[in-house]
């Protein structure tokens, strides 16, 4: 199936028939422009009031209302305040240009109007458009950019103000008194904050290269069950100064995933001290490994206080902590949570929190069983079958296709007639704007497009990766 492109649409506003059919010929024929004419000045404010329109082109004397009218009155209208707007008129050139000038237009063509000229003037009052409406994009993304940061620092001194506080008082202790045992509280609490500020600089290393990381190594075979205990047994002073207890409970035989060793150490990890900062004093923090047909399972529940559903869901979000923390929420290890929740993803996996009836929260995260997975080299190589909708930014517009396969490397699409070997396209998906790919038309053949990834962001990745381990389709599989 071809899926028309999202052509530049024009409105000509001309009482002569004979312009009417130049300028759509030049446009519609030359440029492949969508043109809808009008004859008179009250026509082209309907149609400008009834549709969105890329570029409008104004012959002056225009029945009923006049061109400049028509100019100034769409500038005062804040739909069409930005539209580009080219007058076409036979009037002597300086007159009739300073007269366009001032009522708002944007440029002037003289009757009889060339092709060429007609067509590159439109040409780039439209690409004017199409590059305003990407620079407001750039802007948008870059104040959400600034505000994460600006949180991220926000989170990182809260996280961090904990330890540094209890190293200061156990200093002062340490100056006050020369008793062994207090000397003995000391060290353990040195030891304590020491563990949880180097975790805090961990969370924050490895974040920075999950954002940066091209693609993620999935070549490690990692007991999930073994990977648990080396981490409590690191971790025990933790429990043990804040008179806790860790239980563990363990599945029967492996619970064999497949990733980074490293991240899921961080995770594991993560995951644990989450439960010690909201479990109270004197409670026990439970660690659960299980195993199901294609899924092991890890889940950390606390006996601290409950949370509302609808919360825990924002708790792995990293762009609404600063504002819970404004509100007096306590969102546990803010930072840690948001990349417990990357690392997670990027393996193919997800994590919820369950808030308990009365007390206590449990944090469960769901990865995918190595053997039902495959190789870090079969994952790079593998498409699916899956139907997503994406938008290709073409020289001319724009054009939304179906993908028939995809996966890590490339894709395959439905045809198009503006896809053609050796072509680069900028592409999203519909439904998840912010994941975005170069991609190069490779080749034309009988069943689609085959397109190759160029250049890809964090978000792109991600998604490819799920696909790829089967762990999520999220649109509707194409049959085979």
């Amino acid at each position: 199936m071809t899926i028309e492109p999202q052509r530049p649409r024009v409105l000509v506003a001309d009482n002569d028939p004979a312009t009417q059919t130049v300028v759509r010929r030049a446009l519609q024929d030359g440029l492949a422009y969508d043109v809808v004419a009008v004859a008179d000045g009250e026509a082209a404010l309907a149609a400008l009031g009834a549709a969105r329109y890329d570029v409008v082109v104004l012959d002056v004397l225009l029945p009923k209302r006049s061109g400049f009218d028509v100019c100034r009155i769409a500038r005062a209208r804040p739909e069409t305040r930005r539209l580009p707007i080219c007058v076409l008129t036979a009037l002597p050139e300086d007159q009739a240009k300073a007269a366009a000038l001032a009522a708002g237009a944007d440029d002037f063509i003289a009757k009889p109007a060339g092709l060429a000229e007609l067509r590159l003037k439109i040409h780039l009052l439209a690409k004017r458009v199409h590059d305003g409406d990407r620079a407001r994009e750039t802007a948008v993304e870059m104040e959400r950019w600034r505000r994460e940061h600006q949180d991220l620092v926000h989170l990182l001194v809260h996280d961090m103000r904990g330890p540094l506080s209890a190293m200061t008082s156990a200093t002062a202790l340490l100056k006050a008194s020369e008793d062994p045992e207090d000397r003995e509280f000391v060290i353990s609490v040195f030891s304590d904050a020491t563990r949880r500020l180097t975790h805090i600089i961990d969370a924050v290393a490895t974040r920075s290269e999950l954002e940066a990381s091209r693609a993620l190594p999935l070549l490690d075979a990692v007991d999930l069950n073994r990977l648990l205990g080396e981490v409590a047994g690191e971790l025990a002073q933790v429990f043990a100064i804040r008179d806790q207890r860790l239980e563990l409970v363990r599945a029967d035989g492996e619970a064999e995933v497949q990733g980074d060793r490293l991240l899921l150490h961080q995770l594991v990890s993560s995951a644990l001290l989450n439960g010690a900062e909201f479990a109270p004093a004197g409670s026990a923090v439970v660690a659960c490994t299980e195993v199901t047909g294609t899924e092991v399972r890890l889940s950390v529940t606390d006996g601290g206080a409950t949370i509302p559903t609808a919360l825990a869901a924002t708790l792995l979000e990293g762009s609404a902590h600063g504002e819970l923390k404004r509100q007096g929420v306590r969102v546990g290890r803010a930072h840690a949570l948001v990349v417990l929740n990357t690392t997670a993803t990027l393996h193919g996996g997800s994590v919820r929190l369950e808030p308990g009836e009365t007390t206590g929260l449990r944090l469960v995260i769901t990865l995918p069983r190595r053997d039902c997975k495959g190789t870090g080299a079969e994952l790079a190589d593998r498409r699916r079958c899956a139907a997503l909708e994406m938008e290709l930014l073409l020289a001319r517009g724009s054009a939304r296709v179906h993908s028939i396969e995809i996966g890590p490397r490339g894709a395959l699409v439905e045809r198009h007639d503006a896809l053609t070997p050796g072509h680069v396209v900028e592409t999203r998906f519909v439904d998840l704007p912010q994941a975005g790919c170069t991609a190069k038309v490779v080749d034309c053949t009988g069943r689609g497009v085959e397109l190759e990834w160029v250049r890809t962001n964090g978000a792109w990745d991600s998604l490819m990766k799920q696909i790829a381990a089967g762990v999520m389709v999220p649109w509707a599989p194409v049959p085979a």
